[in-house]
């Protein structure tokens, strides 16, 4: 299954893919510059009908201590519920410390 990868940040969003055999990854360019966060989640949905992504997962920055700092807040904030009612594949959050695999 194709996967949109989303590191949702202060100034820009941050997108990568994988191949449809969940092997190899690559960095999507341009980054979404839109700094409002309605209008970067609609550029991700964009992106991944784009792509034909069946899964999306937004990036959960948590402290080494499985806490969530003031960045996890702010990502929260582009729930995946938010992209699931706008995109009808299945979205959800991941720690980025980890192998996605391991999650």
């Amino acid at each position: 299954m194709k996967i949109l990868a989303v590191d949702y940040g202060e100034a820009r969003t941050g997108l990568a893919s994988c191949d449809p055999d969940e092997i190899l990854v690559t960095p999507i360019t341009p980054q979404i510059e839109e700094k409002s966060l309605n209008k970067a989640v609609a550029k991700v949905c964009e992106k991944a009908l784009e792509i034909g992504a069946g899964r999306i997962l937004l990036g959960l920055p948590l402290n080494m201590d499985g806490t969530e700092g003031p960045r996890a807040k702010k990502s929260r904030k582009a729930q995946p519920h938010s992209l699931q009612l706008r995109f009808t594949v299945h979205a959800s959050f991941f720690y980025p410390s980890l192998p996605i695999r391991a999650q």
